[in-house]
């Protein structure tokens, strides 16, 4: 049977029949725990236990813009506002010549 835990930790598992039973316990960045419970005929069981936590080896990612931002500081070449569909909503855009530059908006940090 399997069952998972609500947003406070709790969890239940029904219709369980009496006798010996062994209890995995998992979750992403925890140490699995294996318990060995006696469920009583006709009756319940509650088990409280706590996990500790095992840190988790992710590989490295690289984050990409989906639209390259270049020339927009310390370039002394004049720019006017453009639009392109490729630019962002709230982002500012920028016309270079023929080209259409984007970058976040003033208030973002560079």
């Amino acid at each position: 049977r399997v069952t998972a835990a609500g947003a406070d930790g709790r969890y239940a598992l029904t219709d369980v029949p009496p006798g010996p039973q062994h209890v995995t316990v998992r979750f992403i960045g925890y140490e699995p725990r294996v318990l060995h419970a006696l469920v009583p005929n006709g009756g319940t069981l509650e088990i409280n236990l706590t996990l500790r936590p095992v840190p988790i080896r992710l590989r490295t990612i690289e984050v990409r813009p989906k639209v390259a931002v270049r020339g927009l500081e310390g370039d002394d070449t004049p720019y006017r506002r453009c639009s392109s569909p490729s630019v962002p909503r709230g982002w500012r855009s920028l016309r270079r010549g023929r080209r259409c530059r984007a970058g976040p908006p003033p208030s973002w940090p560079a």
